[in-house]
């Protein structure tokens, strides 16, 4: 059954399309995160502008109650009333009263919100503007006196009497009139609305306003709140506690959502409290979002259309291919078509046809060395029985050996039937113990051969005895020594072979006292083991890392005339699975 599939076309349109709706996606959610951004600055400049102009109005209020101290302190009328300890009678007390009073309404002209100026001595005398009645009660009036002499200005609040009216701003600033005379303070009460109306006049925004005295917990002003108490009075404890945690913060107040931003004024040091609703800002940013996703379906469609256009225009010659190749069988390696369109479809097309060809080629060589193969195998059948028959008749020569009393006889067929033993073995390694047995036969069927004798001697660790080793790895070696390196033409000749541990690596340095190589000789060697070239030595690269890894190999030492070192260098292994025979 035929796998269906998407056609790249398909995936083509599809993915051209998920991008760009990842695109428009990823553009609306950037664009509304700056949006809302945008707003919630604004909601701050607003604040920021809010709280300026009410520290701008404190400060013309400050002005006119150091002009007032002023005067009172320096005006040749004020003076002397103020530095009064007694009164003869109330004629002369009620003249002066009428004199502060027309001193202090001089100031109060222009102020619309100033309800009243009074003028407190240290003997018990009170002046007044003449403005609304909003004398303060005595204990806090002791408090301001008090607070007056350790600053220049105390700020304080006069709660507002009823729902009706507003809590006042009380400026007290403590009078210097000289010493030796009585202590004397002029106390400001404003109508709040003189300084934080005009919020209701500059409002970008349904905002509500509470002003807080965080230093003594109290809440001051509150204005246009009434959208959020409609489940019962805020508490400015409340909304401070979310202005102690962040600047700006949307919270929840109720059911309803607001942006809250909080201001602190330079010259009082309260906190302007602006709550914005919350809706007001979704608002906006819930058209914008309408906006957008008409915008993303409109482009979505275009993409749609414009990326079948371009897949039915550049995916044609692909299509042709796909089907070309699907017609492809085993007997049937031929592509019937042709593309010369000069972009990836035809160089795909020129890849096929070479795959083609060499799949051919390479269906023509294995088809040769299959018969190949069928002829080897036959050979190597018929010539199984060689091997058998001369190790058999080995151990026929040494029983002969053995009757006839001939010893030497018997020991070099002992040590050819041994190495016979080893080569005829299908194990792949052996073990450190069994190598150097297998060479100590070796050596001794050349000293037969040559009839000659040489020095061997193995220096092995006895932890690497049991240690394991790719079969016949040594053996190339000596006999190298034993061909090329002419020891036996030595009388002193031997050839050395040390094994020991080396980290997790064993080290094997098999020398001669040959004739030598020179270090130019042994950088040639190593050359021609890297391009592949000799037989011996190149063998025994090949197996190490074909079995241990490009890490492991030959390296060659020596010196002209004097001695010959060839070092194998291998991995520790003492045990070795079925799989590696």
């Amino acid at each position: 059954m035929k796998k269906t599939f998407f056609s790249m076309k398909h995936k083509f349109v599809i993915m051209v399309a998920s991008l760009l709706l990842a695109f428009v996606l990823v553009t609306t959610v950037i664009w509304g995160v700056a949006f809302t951004s945008e707003i919630t600055e604004r909601g701050v400049e607003y604040a920021g502008q809010m709280t300026e102009t009410a520290n701008r109005n404190v400060e013309s209020y400050l002005k006119k109650l150091r002009l007032i101290a002023f005067v009172l302190q320096n005006n040749y009328l004020a003076k002397p009333i103020l530095n009064k300890t007694f009164y003869e009678d109330d004629s002369e007390r009620l003249t002066d009263m009428r004199n502060m009073q027309l001193l202090l309404k001089a100031v109060m002209t222009g102020a619309e919100y100033m309800q009243n100026i009074y003028v407190y001595t240290e003997n018990g005398m009170e002046f007044s503007a003449g403005g609304a009645y909003t004398e303060l009660d005595e204990e806090t009036l002791a408090y301001y006196k008090e607070m007056a002499g350790k600053q220049e200005v105390v700020f304080g609040v006069q709660k507002a009497r009823d729902k009706y009216d507003y809590p006042r701003i009380v400026l007290t600033k403590q009078l210097n009139m000289g010493k030796e005379t009585p202590g004397a303070w002029v106390v400001m009460l404003i109508n709040c609305r003189g300084i934080y109306g005009i919020y209701n006049e500059t409002e970008r925004y349904d905002s509500g306003l509470i002003i807080w005295d965080q230093a003594r917990r109290q809440e001051i002003y509150r204005n246009n709140l009434e959208r959020f108490e409609q489940e019962g009075e805020i508490g400015a404890d409340e909304i401070s506690t979310f202005a102690q945690k962040e600047d700006r913060a949307v919270i929840r107040l109720g059911n309803r959502k607001a942006l809250l931003m909080k201001m602190t004024s330079e010259v009082t040091g309260w906190q302007s409290i602006v709550l914005i609703p919350y809706e007001q800002i979704s608002g906006q940013h819930s058209r914008m979002l309408s906006i957008n996703a008409v915008v993303l379906v409109l482009l979505s469609l275009a993409a749609v259309i414009l990326c079948r256009i371009l897949a039915n225009r550049f995916l044609k010659n692909i299509e042709i291919l796909t089907d070309a190749v699907g017609s492809i069988q085993k007997d049937n390696l031929y592509l019937d078509i042709s593309i010369h369109s000069g972009d990836e479809a035809e160089v795909l097309y020129h890849r096929f046809e070479d795959m083609i060809s060499r799949i051919k080629e390479q269906i023509a060589d294995m088809k040769k060395q299959e018969k190949e193969k069928r002829f080897l195998t036959l050979r190597a059948l018929q010539a199984q029985i060689n091997p058998h028959f001369l190790y058999n008749s080995l151990n026929t020569i040494k029983w002969m050996g053995q009757m006839q009393g001939a010893d030497s006889i018997v020991d070099a067929v002992n040590a050819l039937s041994s190495i016979m033993q080893v080569n005829m073995s299908k194990n792949t390694y052996l073990t450190f113990q069994e190598e150097l047995d297998y060479l100590n036969k070796y050596v001794c069927m050349k000293e037969f051969q040559k009839a000659a004798r040489i020095k061997f001697v193995c220096k092995i660790e006895e932890e690497l005895r049991q240690c394991y080793i790719l079969k016949m790895l040594i053996q190339p070696i000596v006999e190298n020594s034993l061909k090329h390196g002419e020891v036996m033409e030595r009388e002193d000749g031997y050839i050395s072979i040390s094994i020991y541990s080396d980290g997790e690596d064993v080290q094997i340095d098999v020398e001669d006292n040959g004739k030598g190589l020179s270090e130019e000789e042994s950088r040639a060697i190593l050359d021609n083991l890297r391009n592949g070239e000799g037989i011996g030595l190149f063998n025994i690269q090949k197996r190490i890392q074909l079995y241990y890894g490009e890490r492991y190999g030959v390296s060659i030492t020596g010196e002209k005339g004097i001695y010959t070192c060839v070092s194998l260098r291998i991995p520790k292994r003492y045990q070795v699975g079925e799989e590696d025979d």
